[in-house]
Protein backbone atom coordinates (compact mmCIF):
# COMPACT_ATOMS: atom_id res chain seq x y z
CA UNK A 1 0.00 0.00 0.00
CA UNK A 2 1.18 3.40 -0.97
CA UNK A 3 1.83 5.86 1.42
CA UNK A 4 -0.13 9.22 1.20
CA UNK A 5 1.12 12.52 0.82
CA UNK A 6 0.53 13.71 4.64
CA UNK A 7 0.13 17.66 3.67
CA UNK A 8 -1.02 17.35 0.20
CA UNK A 9 -0.59 20.74 -1.50
CA UNK A 10 2.00 21.87 0.73
CA UNK A 11 4.94 22.40 -2.25
CA UNK A 12 6.06 26.25 -2.85
CA UNK A 13 6.51 25.27 -6.40
CA UNK A 14 9.14 28.03 -7.15
CA UNK A 15 12.74 29.69 -5.22
CA UNK A 16 12.49 31.02 -2.32
CA UNK A 17 14.97 33.05 0.33
CA UNK A 18 14.85 31.90 4.03
CA UNK A 19 16.54 33.98 6.37
CA UNK A 20 17.45 32.41 9.61
CA UNK A 21 16.60 34.79 12.98
CA UNK A 22 20.87 34.84 13.87
CA UNK A 23 20.41 37.44 10.74
CA UNK A 24 17.09 39.19 11.20
CA UNK A 25 17.56 39.95 14.60
CA UNK A 26 21.54 40.59 15.17
CA UNK A 27 22.14 43.96 16.35
CA UNK A 28 23.81 44.79 12.93
CA UNK A 29 21.26 43.42 10.47
CA UNK A 30 18.75 46.19 12.68
CA UNK A 31 21.24 48.99 11.87
CA UNK A 32 21.31 48.36 8.38
CA UNK A 33 20.00 51.23 5.90
CA UNK A 34 17.05 50.42 3.78
CA UNK A 35 19.07 50.40 0.60
CA UNK A 36 21.35 47.73 1.59
CA UNK A 37 18.23 45.66 3.53
CA UNK A 38 17.10 45.89 -0.13
CA UNK A 39 20.87 44.66 -1.71
CA UNK A 40 20.75 41.91 0.75
CA UNK A 41 17.41 40.57 -0.11
CA UNK A 42 18.13 41.02 -3.75
CA UNK A 43 21.86 39.31 -3.69
CA UNK A 44 20.62 36.38 -1.00
CA UNK A 45 17.49 35.47 -3.65
CA UNK A 46 20.26 34.68 -6.18
CA UNK A 47 21.81 31.71 -3.85
CA UNK A 48 20.41 28.36 -5.21
CA UNK A 49 21.95 26.33 -2.21
CA UNK A 50 24.59 25.43 -4.03
CA UNK A 51 26.26 28.62 -5.76
CA UNK A 52 27.51 30.80 -2.21
CA UNK A 53 30.47 32.47 -3.51
CA UNK A 54 29.19 32.91 -7.04
CA UNK A 55 26.77 35.55 -6.58
CA UNK A 56 26.45 39.26 -8.24
CA UNK A 57 26.05 42.22 -7.68
CA UNK A 58 27.07 44.11 -11.33
CA UNK A 59 25.06 47.22 -12.31
CA UNK A 60 23.91 45.50 -15.17
CA UNK A 61 21.62 42.77 -13.07
CA UNK A 62 20.76 45.00 -10.04
CA UNK A 63 19.17 47.39 -12.80
CA UNK A 64 16.32 45.48 -13.64
CA UNK A 65 15.61 44.88 -10.23
CA UNK A 66 14.78 48.89 -9.76
CA UNK A 67 18.12 50.42 -8.07
CA UNK A 68 18.29 53.36 -10.13
CA UNK A 69 21.38 54.68 -8.82
CA UNK A 70 25.35 53.00 -8.97
CA UNK A 71 26.31 55.30 -6.16
CA UNK A 72 23.58 53.73 -3.86
CA UNK A 73 24.45 50.34 -4.71
CA UNK A 74 27.89 50.95 -4.06
CA UNK A 75 27.01 52.33 -0.89
CA UNK A 76 24.56 49.68 0.28
CA UNK A 77 27.40 46.60 -1.14
CA UNK A 78 30.02 48.39 1.46
CA UNK A 79 27.55 48.95 4.31
CA UNK A 80 26.86 45.11 3.58
CA UNK A 81 30.59 43.83 3.53
CA UNK A 82 31.30 46.36 6.89
CA UNK A 83 28.65 44.74 8.93
CA UNK A 84 29.96 41.25 7.51
CA UNK A 85 26.95 39.90 6.08
CA UNK A 86 28.62 39.92 2.58
CA UNK A 87 32.04 38.34 1.70
CA UNK A 88 33.93 38.85 -1.49
CA UNK A 89 35.30 36.27 -3.07
CA UNK A 90 36.63 37.86 -6.57
CA UNK A 91 37.40 41.11 -7.33
CA UNK A 92 36.16 42.75 -9.99
CA UNK A 93 38.87 43.96 -13.20
CA UNK A 94 38.86 45.41 -16.64
CA UNK A 95 37.05 44.02 -19.14
CA UNK A 96 34.41 42.39 -18.32
CA UNK A 97 34.72 40.73 -14.91
CA UNK A 98 32.67 41.36 -12.17
CA UNK A 99 33.38 40.70 -8.76
CA UNK A 100 31.55 37.52 -7.00
CA UNK A 101 30.23 37.82 -3.01
CA UNK A 102 28.87 35.34 -0.57
CA UNK A 103 26.55 35.41 2.32
CA UNK A 104 28.24 34.59 5.43
CA UNK A 105 25.48 32.17 6.87
CA UNK A 106 25.43 29.75 5.10
CA UNK A 107 28.57 27.45 4.10
CA UNK A 108 30.86 28.71 0.93
CA UNK A 109 30.51 26.50 -1.92
CA UNK A 110 33.40 25.52 -3.91
CA UNK A 111 34.41 27.36 -7.00
CA UNK A 112 36.96 27.97 -9.34
CA UNK A 113 35.96 31.69 -10.07
CA UNK A 114 37.11 32.79 -6.45
CA UNK A 115 40.24 34.84 -6.52
CA UNK A 116 43.26 32.58 -4.87
CA UNK A 117 42.65 32.34 -1.19
CA UNK A 118 39.32 34.11 -1.09
CA UNK A 119 38.29 30.52 0.47
CA UNK A 120 40.42 30.98 3.14
CA UNK A 121 39.17 34.22 4.21
CA UNK A 122 35.66 33.22 4.74
CA UNK A 123 34.37 33.28 8.15
CA UNK A 124 30.78 31.74 8.39
CA UNK A 125 28.17 33.82 10.14
CA UNK A 126 31.05 36.97 10.39
CA UNK A 127 28.04 39.72 11.36
CA UNK A 128 27.19 37.65 14.82
CA UNK A 129 31.52 38.57 15.98
CA UNK A 130 31.35 42.44 14.68
CA UNK A 131 31.04 44.51 17.31
CA UNK A 132 27.45 45.89 18.29
CA UNK A 133 28.80 48.69 19.35
CA UNK A 134 29.71 49.41 15.88
CA UNK A 135 27.14 52.32 14.20
CA UNK A 136 26.75 51.73 10.68
CA UNK A 137 26.06 54.78 8.73
CA UNK A 138 24.27 55.36 5.63
CA UNK A 139 27.47 55.91 3.80
CA UNK A 140 28.68 52.50 4.64
CA UNK A 141 31.76 53.40 6.59
CA UNK A 142 32.14 52.33 10.17
CA UNK A 143 32.18 54.85 12.95
CA UNK A 144 33.07 54.57 16.22
CA UNK A 145 30.85 56.16 18.67
CA UNK A 146 33.26 58.47 20.90
CA UNK A 147 32.54 58.73 24.61
CA UNK A 148 31.18 61.99 26.31
CA UNK A 149 34.15 64.18 27.72
CA UNK A 150 34.67 63.63 31.32
CA UNK A 151 34.76 66.86 32.91
CA UNK A 152 36.44 67.11 36.16
CA UNK A 153 34.47 69.32 38.85
CA UNK A 154 36.44 71.87 40.76
CA UNK A 155 36.03 71.42 44.75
Amino acid sequence: MAARKRHKGNTIGEGFLALPYSVLNSHLFLALSPHAVKLLLDVAAQYRGDNNGDLALAWKLMKPRGWRSEATLHRAKRELLDAGFFYETRKGRRPNVCSLFALTWPLLDKSDKFDPGAAGGFMRGEFRFKSPLTVISGAGQNATPTAPAVVARAA
